[in-house]
């Protein structure tokens, strides 16, 4: 796992240095909580604290409107999640989870010192903590949609920001009401701050 979140950091501070002079250029730090959600009610599960780090760039079309894509490194998880059906037992296991992923948003300038961001997220795991869950079941891919208000003081800005998937992690076993399904999706909110170099 040092191994690719040595490369996770490297390929951020590629980005950030082949654009170091321009004002689209950002650093962001998030904090937060994450969890896992699921219709059916014989999984269980509970908040974990998360984090986000990276960069990214925002290219302004016009004075009210940017695209930006971003690179950043993200954990996702839950405590004490119990799964109940006819072949596995009852299990209590913290769900760790860590992803690059690349978000790409349409930001909005409601005015100068407030925007919003909206779009989708793609993300790939390259590393997670289990416990005892079934490696069979975890996906290694996870996409989504995002949002994220910030409010922009000089060249810092502090947001808030919330997000869910689309994919499931988690996979139901043959037998566990009759499919494979997507089990378990990911839900995400905190805090942002990032700065503008």
């Amino acid at each position: 796992m040092k191994k690719k979140l040595l490369l996770a950091l490297l390929l951020i501070i590629g980005i950030s240095g082949s654009a170091q002079n321009s004002k689209g250029l950002f650093l962001k730090l998030g904090l937060g909580c994450s969890d896992m959600i699921e219709d059916h009610t014989d999984i269980n599960s509970k908040p974990e604290f998360s984090f986000k780090f990276g960069g990214g760039y925002e290219f302004q079309i016009n004075k009210h409107f940017g695209i930006e894509p971003a690179l950043m490194f993200t954990h996702k998880g839950t405590r004490s999640i119990s799964l109940f059906n006819s072949q596995i037992m009852e299990n209590k296991e913290n769900l760790n989870l860590y992803y690059l992923e690349i978000p790409l948003s349409a930001v909005f300038h409601v005015t100068p010192s407030l925007s919003l961001n909206v779009g989708p997220y793609f993300s790939y795991r390259f590393a997670d903590k289990q416990g005892k869950l079934p490696q069979e079941y975890l996906e290694s891919s996870d996409a989504g949609v995002q949002s994220e208000l910030r409010y922009h003081i000089g060249s810092l800005f502090i947001g808030a920001e919330a997000s869910a998937g689309v994919l499931g992690h988690l996979w139901r076993a043959e037998g566990w009401n009759g499919n494979n399904q997507p089990g378990l999706r990911s839900l995400n909110y905190g805090f942002t701050i990032g700065y503008k170099l």
